[in-house]
């Protein structure tokens, strides 16, 4: 069973729960570029919105695992270091582990959206194509 799920659908739901706007565009089979704005206080003049770009690479260790790597500039380090940080000790947070090597392992089976789903069917594979996102699954035998 194959699923498609669009970047412009994506970045919609995104904004939706975090109220924050980003652009995602197709690099490669397993790489987006996520492009997103922040803002930097200089003082004396004024804040300052810049966009800060990024590459992620998505890959799926094991069936209910989804591999983040993201590539590390001291911008982007800054951003992950302190997003991580608010949400450690959020428990509907559980489901994001960090890992060494700028990783993010998200446990998908512990998603609340999702754990029903999973139940049902296995991620086999997720692969960029130029629209968003080809999500492979395999039904599961259910008796």
């Amino acid at each position: 069973m194959k699923i498609e799920l669009s970047f412009s659908e994506t970045e919609k739901m995104i904004e939706s729960k975090t109220d924050k706007k980003i652009q995602l565009s197709h690099v490669d089979d397993s790489t987006i570029k996520v492009v997103f704005p922040t803002s930097i206080h200089v003082p004396f003049v004024r804040n300052i919105t810049k966009n800060i770009s990024m590459n992620l690479s998505v890959d799926m260790k094991g069936t209910n695992i989804l591999a983040l790597v993201y590539d590390g500039g001291i911008a982007v380090n800054g951003v992950f270091t302190g997003a991580l940080n608010l949400i450690e000790d959020e428990p509907k947070f559980n489901f994001v582990e960090k890992a060494d090597n700028h990783q993010l392992y998200l446990h998908l089976d512990q998603l609340e959206q999702l754990r029903d789903l999973l139940t049902k069917v296995d991620i086999e594979s997720i692969n960029v194509i130029e629209s968003g996102f080809s999500i492979t699954c395999k039904l599961k035998e259910i008796l």
